[in-house]
């Protein structure tokens, strides 16, 4: 974040430069900077949106959206509000196929990263935890007088998915959500 897109637009360059950013960061792409499009003055359409419910923005977060929107559409450029699909569904339909092997497809992909490996460790064992438990503590988590946070840990207990014909529904709804 800075005051002026110029700042941005610096420090990025610097990033991509000799491809430091995908040195220290394999997981991101190698990019390069390519001063003419920076310089282009053609009109650009951007999708943009300012919350989720299940991962609701903080502080001034949409209002500081909505000031980059009203700048950008003053400099020319076409700004579609995009409307999410219902990100409740979506992490339901992940909870379930990422839990389909009590998680640990997941488990192995990430135990080689140090800080995913450790923001899991309290979270993750949830995924662990035989069927009957999970269904158990997603009852339990899911009432309606519990804080807002209770449905989102409910959800990543889900089990409703125990067959493979469960996971091929799931997995059709997920591939309907991308289109």
């Amino acid at each position: 974040m800075a005051k002026n897109s110029e700042t941005v637009a610096v420090v990025f360059k610097h990033l991509v430069d000799n491809e430091l950013q995908h040195k220290l960061d394999p997981t991101c792409f190698p990019s390069r900077w390519v001063q003419e499009v920076f310089d282009s003055k053609k009109c650009l359409t951007i999708g943009y949106f300012t919350s989720l419910p299940f991962f609701p923005t903080i502080g001034d977060t949409p209002s500081t959206v909505l000031s980059a929107q009203v700048e950008l559409e003053n400099l020319g450029h076409k700004l579609i509000p995009f409307d999410m699909p219902d990100s409740y569904e979506i992490n339901s339909l992940f909870s379930q196929l990422a839990s389909a092997d009590q998680g640990q497809y997941l488990l192995d992909l990430l135990e080689k990263e140090p800080q995913v490996s450790r923001d899991f460790s309290e979270t993750w064992p949830l995924l662990l935890d035989p069927t009957w438990k999970r269904k158990l503590v997603q009852t339990f988590m899911g009432q309606p007088w519990l804080p807002s946070y209770s449905k989102r840990l409910s959800m990543m207990q889900d089990t409703s998915s125990s067959s493979s014909a469960d996971l091929w529904s799931v997995w059709q709804r997920r591939n309907e959500l991308r289109t």
